[in-house]
């Protein structure tokens, strides 16, 4: 069992280009813990398809010095019924 609490703030540039900071913890019943901090970007391709990138620094000796991720997500709920409107990032916008 690991704990992984998060702590996220988003900002968006335009309807579809987001970044995002991110601290992330993870507390295993068995092991040592790691702690990272993240940067990245979203995409958003579609109101339904997203491109993601970034990478993150360890925190402790217990982390990887660096990690970088590439991703692709996509949205299932609406399509068997209504959905919620997130179809743009400017909802993200402060």
């Amino acid at each position: 069992v690991v704990l992984n609490p998060t702590f996220i703030n988003y900002y968006s540039f335009t309807e579809k280009l987001a970044v995002f900071l991110e601290y992330s913890g993870l507390y295993p019943t068995q092991g040592k813990t790691t702690h990272y901090l993240h940067i990245g970007a979203l995409f958003l391709l579609t109101p339904r398809q997203q491109l993601d990138a970034r990478i993150a620094v360890g925190l402790n000796k217990n982390s990887p010095n660096i990690l970088v991720g590439f991703g692709y997500s996509f949205r299932v709920d609406g399509l068997f019924g209504k959905s919620r409107d997130y179809a743009s990032f400017s909802k993200l916008r402060r």
